[in-house]
């Protein structure tokens, strides 16, 4: 699941409700296909629903995994097309890849 703040398909503002959809995740080979070379890393994670998902202005936001114990941050909103509506994968900074650094930040200890 994604959600945010951004443009919808048939709106050229932020919004003033959050919004969400669940996207399913695909792999990195099927997003650099509709991306310039070199752009999707090994600290991307691509999802896609095929028609909605990720749109500007909703960068920074939340890529979910839902359990059924809880939902879990796996990534945070990064670029998608120009379009927001078609079937282009959009791409997240993966969570894990950085996870050293945000606890070094946060002064979270390893437990």
């Amino acid at each position: 699941m994604v959600s945010g703040w951004g443009w919808t398909f048939n709106s050229t503002k932020n919004q003033d409700i959050l919004r969400w959809v669940e996207v399913k995740i695909v792999p990195n080979s099927l997003c650099e296909e509709h991306y310039e070379p070199k752009r999707i890393t090994s600290s991307i994670l691509c999802a896609t629903n095929n028609s909605s998902g990720l749109c500007h202005a909703d960068n920074g936001g939340g890529l979910f995994l839902q359990t059924d114990r809880r939902d879990l941050q796996i990534g945070v909103a990064s670029f998608c097309s120009s379009s927001c509506t078609d079937e282009t994968p959009a791409a997240y900074t993966k969570l894990v890849s950085y996870i050293g650094w945000i606890n070094r930040i946060a002064e979270i200890q390893d437990e």
